[in-house]
């Protein structure tokens, strides 16, 4: 599938050049409209079909493995950088799993269609998500392992408060 070709694929890019750390400018919401009008025209994130069903599915799984990765370096969940939500648990596991939301997108985007029933078989192939090959640090690793990778750059990151030594999976379309 070829993302760069996509309708919007121009726009988004150059939206992204102008998303800043802590913006008011709201950009990223607007990145993430062209989006899924783009990449899931077929749906919007307030239906309840299939398409919804395994985007919903494959971000608990991830959200659920970085919560457990951080508060295993004994971070608080309920402590975010950017989501700040008083009645959100999990604000901190939800900044980092952002980083993975691609792969569940990419993932959706290839194998279910609206219409379908969202099977077992699906829901079992998204858990098997957290086995496929992602890069970090240069390397390719598991994205549980890059969850692990990532939770301990993080603690190394502000124990030291050198913001340098964060390590972040990066989708690679091989």
């Amino acid at each position: 599938m070829k993302f760069s070709a996509k309708k919007g694929a121009d726009e988004l890019r150059a939206i992204a050049t102008d998303v800043r750390s802590g913006g008011k400018e709201n950009r990223e919401s607007a990145a993430a409209r062209i989006y899924f009008d783009s990449y899931m025209p077929q749906t919007t994130r307030q239906e309840d079909n299939c398409v919804n069903a395994a985007l919903n599915y494959g971000y608990s799984i991830m959200r659920g493995a970085v919560a457990r990765s951080l508060t295993s370096y004994g971070f608080l969940c309920a402590i975010g950088i950017h989501h700040k939500n008083e009645l959100n648990s999990f604000n901190l596991a939800d900044d980092f799993m952002e980083t993975l939301r691609p792969v569940v997108d990419l993932w959706t985007a290839r194998n279910i269609e609206e219409g379908q029933s969202f099977t077992i078989k699906d829901r079992t192939a998204l858990v098997s998500l957290l086995n496929s090959p992602i890069t970090i640090d240069y390397a390719r690793q598991s994205i549980i392992r890059a969850i692990d990778i990532m939770s301990a750059s993080f603690s190394t990151a502000t124990s030291s408060g050198d913001p340098e030594r964060l390590k972040l999976p990066v989708l690679d379309l091989r």
